[in-house]
């Protein structure tokens, strides 16, 4: 596995398009990245040390990883196994997945907040039995299906369909 080193007020080298989130898989890893304009303060601290609740949702076969950071920032993030060119993560056996979540400025690209927090055993379990479902056997047009699920669920009705959440207190 190669690692990628994130450091606040460096530059970000990945691809991102618009305002949002999104979740990437790497060996026991799930990467969160967070791209946003004019952040202010309130939502760097908010990732930085504020709290914290994950949700894991499957609707239609796509897995959403949602996040509610410090009742200011709310995110749902389709993931799909199969938009990579091999099956990315390990299984977590007794373990759990890091999820490193990163705030970037999307105009400068510049990281301005990182927190890291461990998925439990049972969460990280989830996820990974769920992607490989979805790596044996596939969705049909799966752009279109994110599409249609977002017409139908706002945010919080993908929140509600969760299977399992965690939560994370604030950081002093």
């Amino acid at each position: 596995m190669e690692l990628n080193k994130y450091c606040v007020g460096e530059k970000l080298e990945i691809p991102f398009e618009g305002e949002g989130a999104k979740v990437e898989a790497d060996g026991n890893m799930l990467l969160c990245f967070i791209g946003m304009k004019n952040i202010s303060d309130r939502e760097r601290k908010a990732v930085e040390r504020g709290r914290i609740s994950v949700f894991l949702s499957a609707i239609e076969n796509v897995i959403f990883t949602g996040l509610s950071i410090d009742d200011c920032l709310l995110f749902d993030m389709p993931f799909y196994m199969r938009l990579y060119r091999e099956f990315k993560l390990k299984d977590p056996e007794e373990s759990g997945y890091f999820m490193p979540i990163i705030l970037f400025d999307l105009e400068t690209r510049i990281i301005q907040a990182i927190r890291l927090i461990g998925l439990n055993n049972q969460m990280s379990r989830k996820f990974f039995d769920l992607s490989k479902e979805q790596w044996r056997f596939g969705i049909i047009d799966y752009d279109n299906t994110v599409k249609g699920i977002w017409k139908r669920f706002t945010t919080e009705d993908v929140f509600k369909e969760s299977i399992l959440s965690q939560n994370f207190s604030r950081r002093l």
